[in-house]
């Protein structure tokens, strides 16, 4: 069962926030628990977070208007679940973030995923599921930031 995160899933949800960062972003650096956590408490304001009844997957949504217009929509900021946990609830999550959007009336919700992390498998999903492809990312690193 999928259901809106709440504050007594903390702890296990930022553990599964270290793990995605681990598969998935380490190029961007260290994991950061303290920063990890305002960032949630933000994107959940500003959003949903969606998770597994055991919170072994979640789905982080942000919500704004577009840029020219008030039109309602949203981002996925993530969609990770757990490598024991997958299945059904990964495909689950991905409906309830719909659901969700529907009833908050919201017109378009922009779905990623990264080249490194099973892109064939996540494309094949996005297409089984009605969305379209609109847009391409591009990254440039800099190699002068400094942490």
């Amino acid at each position: 069962m999928i259901r809106p995160y709440n504050d007594t899933d903390k702890e296990k949800l930022l553990a599964l926030c270290k793990e995605f960062w681990q598969a998935t972003c380490l190029e961007y650096g260290e994991f950061d628990l303290a920063h990890t956590e305002a960032k949630l408490e933000q994107y959940i304001a500003s959003g949903a977070c969606l998770v597994t009844d055991d919170v072994k997957g979640f789905i982080l949504l942000c919500e704004s208007t577009a840029l020219c217009s008030n039109t309602p929509i949203a981002a996925e900021v993530a969609w990770y679940v757990s490598p024991e946990a997958r299945g059904r609830c990964g495909i689950e999550l991905l409906k309830a973030a719909f659901s969700y959007c529907e009833v908050k009336k919201i017109k378009f919700l922009s779905m990623m995923y990264m080249q490194s992390s099973m892109p064939d498998s996540i494309v094949r999903i996005y297409d089984k599921m009605g969305l379209e492809l609109r847009e391409t990312t591009y990254i440039k690193r800099f190699e002068s930031w400094q942490q």
